[in-house]
Parts: C-alpha cells; sequence; structure tokens
C-alpha cells in the first residue's frame, strides 16, 4: 500500500508539479523572503514529503546551474528548519530535537561543502556563499550557531576556499562580539558554547579562533575558561592522545609554513598585526613540539590548537589583499555600503529620525564616517596601511550590527 501511495505521489508529481507543490503548501508562510516559516520540520512525520519534493525536482532538473539554485534554496530552507528547532529546544530539552539539528547541520555543512567546493570562480564563490548564509543575521539570534557551520564547511576545503569562508565567518564572531557587551550573555557564554554540536576537540579550536577576534577583556576571559573546561573534560574522556596531538601539529604546522610563505610575497604590505599572529603561532607550534617530546598530550594539542587558530586568521586577513578578488578589502566596503544601504532604507521605512532615536542615529553616523575613511585608505592603492583597514573594516561591521540591534527596539 505504502509503495502504491508513494508511486501514485511521484506520477502526480511529474504530470502536475503545480498541484503537488499546493499539496503541500502548508510547509511555508510567506512573509518577503524565500520560505521564512517553515512548519514542516524534521521532528514532523510528513517531513519525507518534503524531502521527496526536494529530490524529484533535483532529478527533473538537467542543467547544473539550475541544480545547484536547487541546493541553495535547500541550504536555506534547512537553516530556517534549524532555527525552528532551536527555538523549540530552547524552550524545553528534547534529545529527538538535539538529534534532529544535528542531523540538519550536518546536511547543511555537506552541501555547503558540495556547492562551493565545485565553484572555481571567485566572483560566483562570493555570490553563492551570500545567498547560502546571508540571511543568518536575520535569523539567528545565536551568531556562533552560523560561525559554526562556516567553520565545519571552511575545515573541508582547500585552503584557498577555506580562508574565503573564513573571512565570511568573521563577520558572524564580530556580530557574536557585540552579543557579548551584555552582561547576561556574558554570563550565558559557557552555556552557549557547550550547546554547539562540534566535538571536544573541534570546539577547542573554533574557541581558539573565536579568541582571536577579541582584544583582551572580559569575553576573551570567559572564553578561556571554558575552553579549559572542555580540554580537561575531553582528556579525562580519553578523547585527546597522541595521534590526536600530533594531527594537530601538523595542521598547525601547515599553517604556519603558509603563512610563511604569504609573508615573503612582494606584495604583501607590512604589517605588525599579521607579524604578532605569525609569532604567536610559531611560539605555540614550537611549545606544542616540546610538549609532545615530553608525553603532554593534551598540552600538546592545546598550543598546536592556539598556534593554528593564530595563523588561520592571519591567512584570512591576507586574503583581502588581492584586489581583484571578491574576497578583498574592496568586496569588503562594498559589501557592508549594500548592508549600510538597506539599513537605512529600512529606518527610513519606519519614519525614524534623531530624535526618535538618537543612539541608532549616533551610531548611523559614525558608521557613515568610517565607510568614508575606509574609502579613503582604499583609494591609496597598494600604499594602504593594512592594519588600519583591518580595524576600521571590523570596527565598521561591529558599528552595523549595533545599528541593527538598536533598530530591532522599533519593530
Amino acid at each position: 500500500m505504502t509503495k502504491l501511495l508513494l508511486k501514485t505521489l511521484f506520477v502526480f508529481a511529474v504530470i502536475n508539479p503545480g498541484s503537488f507543490n499546493l499539496a503541500i503548501a502548508a510547509d511555508s508562510q510567506q512573509d518577503g523572503t524565500a520560505v521564512s516559516k517553515p512548519l514542516l520540520l524534521p521532528t514532523n512525520p510528513l517531513y519525507f514529503l518534503k524531502e521527496w519534493k526536494r529530490e524529484t525536482q533535483k532529478a527533473f532538473t538537467f542543467n547544473q546551474n539550475k541544480k545547484i539554485d536547487l541546493d541553495i534554496n535547500t541550504v536555506n530552507e534547512k537553516i530556517i528548519e534549524l532555527i525552528k528547532l532551536d527555538n523549540i529546544k530552547s524552550e524545553f530539552v528534547s534529545a529527538k530535537i538535539t538529534k534532529k539539528m544535528e542531523t540538519l547541520e550536518q546536511e547543511i555543512v555537506d552541501l555547503g561543502v558540495q556547492i562551493l567546493s565545485k565553484t572555481e570562480s571567485a566572483s560566483l564563490f562570493h555570490d553563492r556563499i551570500i545567498k547560502m548564509f546571508g540571511d543568518f543575521n536575520n535569523y539567528f539570534r545565536n551568531e556562533l550557531r552560523a560561525a559554526e557551520i562556516l567553520y565545519r564547511i571552511k575545515n573541508q576545503l582547500s585552503e584557498d576556499y577555506g580562508n574565503r569562508v573564513g573571512g565570511f565567518e568573521e563577520r558572524f564572531l564580530i556580530s557574536f562580539g557585540n552579543e557579548t557587551e551584555n552582561s547576561d550573555f556574558l554570563k550565558n557564554i559557557p552555556n552557549v558554547l557547550n550547546q554547539l554540536i562540534l566535538g571536544k576537540r573541534e570546539k577547542i579550536n573554533f574557541i581558539d579562533e573565536l579568541r582571536e577576534a577579541f582584544a583582551e577583556g572580559d569575553v576573551k576571559n570567559v572564553l578561556g575558561m571554558t575552553r579549559q573546561e572542555i580540554l580537561e573534560k575531553a582528556s579525562e574522556d580519553g578523547n585527546i592522545n597522541k595521534p590526536d596531538a600530533q594531527n594537530m601539529i601538523d595542521g598547525a604546522e601547515k599553517a604556519v609554513e603558509n603563512l610563511a610563505d604569504k609573508m615573503k610575497e612582494r606584495a604583501m604590505p607590512k604589517s605588525n598585526l599579521i607579524k604578532d599572529l605569525y609569532s604567536k603561532a610559531s611560539f605555540n607550534l614550537t611549545e606544542a613540539k616540546n610538549m609532545l617530546q615530553i608525553f603532554n598530550d593534551k598540552e600538546a594539542f592545546s598550543q598546536a590548537s592556539i598556534a593554528e587558530a593564530a595563523a588561520k586568521t592571519a591567512l584570512v586577513q591576507i586574503v583581502k589583499i588581492k584586489s581583484d578578488e571578491s574576497f578583498s578589502f574592496k568586496q569588503d566596503i562594498k559589501d557592508i555600503k549594500g548592508e549600510y544601504d538597506a539599513l537605512i532604507n529600512t529606518v527610513n521605512s519606519k519614519d525614524l529620525n534623531a530624535e526618535k532615536a538618537p543612539y541608532l542615529f549616533d551610531i548611523l553616523t559614525q558608521n557613515e564616517k568610517l565607510l568614508v575613511k575606509l574609502s579613503d585608505i582604499l583609494n591609496k592603492g597598494s600604499k594602504f596601511d593594512f592594519d588600519v583597514m583591518v580595524m576600521a573594516v571590523r570596527q565598521t561591521k561591529s558599528l552595523f550590527f549595533k545599528a541593527e540591534q538598536e533598530l530591532e527596539n522599533f519593530n
């Protein structure tokens, strides 16, 4: 009976796809976004119909670019499903929901890797990553979930592609930094980190990358303490042994060597930021090797993870030097300007002004001045100050996210 039903559905979908779409139209509610409020979640027994529809559409799509577009839409849908489940999970703990979230996140990662690994054009790579993950800020209150997914994708791609994804991951780390200015959120960081799906070893390395995004302060201290707790627990449970430490050392050594090679290139401007990250990575890598020699696997792994995070943070910034690349500072500024213009349109649509929203307009004024400063720096061509550019871009992104958060008070 079940086989007959499925065959009937298949024939019906092929002959009359429009009607089939109506049959499961309750899956989503439209409010201006592609698929903004999916009602049929993976916890629903009928969710297989949704998956089957996706597979059927893809099977009868023969143009390769259109197939990729379908996969991108699927990533968008699964992201929203993940967020809906995350919201449900926050109300009551459920092993079933946690498992479904793990499966969904893995599917998002797999599709992201599959799409981006086949995208050779830098401009197309940029467009596709924006289409897949550009709306994260509209949905995620926990930016770490977005950064976690991008971290997992990055580590499954080649170095060049991974650094591009790392640059996009950075925006969520900066956004997370704005959240931590709230003292209540700061206290909740250990709980947020423990809810991430990453395994203990990967989580330690992810936290090391996260720490590189912040200056010294309360957030860095909280991250450090949480990291140490995870490290101790992983060691006690036997999750960190000599092969794990050696693998992490090998990865760190490769990243440090790549960074050293990049720093020797003629196009590389002078940068104290990059030099400091290289010194830190080299020092911690040496410490890791020393720890391994005296059979301290835990500390060897720990030091190597810090080394790799420092080197990769530097490599992500170096990618932005190439002005002809779609992941350059030039593109960074273009993206920020586009987001800023969209934000201004939203402000105007709400009929806000400096009198009604003084703090918001103060942020917007600061952001506008920084955008002018960034353009001026970039216009200097190859002579621009690399370190000033990095910090200005980070500051501009931080102000942009602050403006978004303030705007929510007027919804």
